[in-house]
């Protein structure tokens, strides 16, 4: 997850993900299933929820 929160806050490609998280491959592997399984919509709807 910290690997995908560094993509989305630096605006980098995938590709140069720095090498202290997983490989780029597999970091973006959990993001498309996640994306696609709607993981990322539930939690902003969950946070959303929490904080009304």
């Amino acid at each position: 997850m910290n690997a995908i929160l560094y993509v989305d806050r630096t605006g980098i490609p995938w590709r140069y993900l720095p090498h202290d998280f997983a490989p780029w491959e597999t970091v973006y592997g959990y993001f498309a299933a996640w994306q696609k399984e709607g993981v990322f919509d539930q939690l902003n709807g969950l946070l959303q929820r929490l904080t009304q």
